[in-house]
């Protein structure tokens, strides 16, 4: 899994990819709590209404559909062996690079995908 943070010309910029496995959530309760999760975080943001479409529903659809109705699937990142972040250091005079971070899990890395 990868979570990025930049500006469009780089100036700026946050890189952290997780090493482990994806598996899908089955559990219905905790489904509807992390689609309700969703659904608060895009009306606190003040998201578009069009990502909607991308989770399965019309951007007309009410917030509630999101919670209510199972038109996506839900996965969670589980077992997680590795942590890497690319995070990028102010320049100075002369530059520097970015700064690389990495952190084993359990000091083993499992098979990836």
């Amino acid at each position: 899994m990868e979570i990025e943070e930049f500006k469009p010309d780089l100036s700026s910029y946050k890189f952290v990819t997780l090493q482990g496995q994806i598996v899908e959530v089955t559990d219905p309760s905790e489904k509807e709590r992390v689609r309700k999760m969703f659904a608060d975080m895009i009306k606190e943001k003040g998201l578009s209404r069009k990502v909607l479409k991308a989770l399965g529903h019309s951007p007309e659809d009410p917030l509630a559909c999101l919670v209510k109705m199972e038109r996506s699937y839900v996965w969670k990142l589980v077992d997680v062996v590795d942590i890497t972040s690319i995070v990028e250091n102010k320049p100075k005079k002369g530059g520097i690079p970015p700064t690389v971070l990495s952190h084993q899990v359990n000091n083993k890395i499992g098979p990836t995908c």
